[in-house]
């Protein structure tokens, strides 16, 4: 199972979003679950970098070309990205 990239400012936003406009004013207990889980992901670790990956380029038998991830080996035939679907893989070229 691969796992999803997201930005923790981004999460936190939501998380702010929710807790202003539908939950604040419920009761204590929903104030405090939104602090908690504010905290929890200010808490959790940083992807800093992704893994840096390239797309091995391969055409099929009806001349059809793709790309493989070189990390996962996920098959990608709509052009390329500049990050794999699969496993988030950065596909740009490195510096």
């Amino acid at each position: 199972m691969s796992k999803d990239i997201i930005y923790r400012d981004d999460a936190i936003e939501v998380v702010e979003e929710l807790n202003a406009i539908n939950f604040y004013e419920l009761n204590e207990h929903s104030k405090e679950a939104f602090v908690e889980i504010r905290r929890a992901l200010k808490a959790l670790p940083s992807a800093d970098r992704l893994p840096q990956g390239e797309w091995i380029i391969e055409i099929d038998t009806n001349g059809n070309t793709y790309g493989i991830c070189s990390i996962c080996g996920m098959k990608q035939y709509a052009g390329q990205l500049n990050f794999c679907p699969n496993c988030g893989s950065d596909m740009r070229e490195s510096n």
